[in-house]
């Protein structure tokens, strides 16, 4: 439902002819997303990190069987 009301507001405020206001609320958008994917790598490296001597070790017990 706020997807809904974000692409409402949007369409509003240009047809309003505010266009600046909706390049901040792009801007804000684009810095949420970056942290996200920041957030999520970061996980990520953390975990393989973590995992990667048991990973590895399951890798090779799969290439032997092959």
């Amino acid at each position: 439902m706020n997807g809904i009301r974000s692409i409402i507001n949007r369409l509003a405020l240009i047809g309003l002819g505010d266009i600046s206001q909706l390049r901040r609320e792009e801007g804000q958008t684009l810095i949420e997303y970056a942290l996200i994917l920041v957030l999520i790598a970061v996980v990520v490296i953390g975990v393989v990190t973590l995992l990667g001597g048991q990973i590895s070790s399951i890798f090779n017990k799969v290439q032997n069987a092959l």
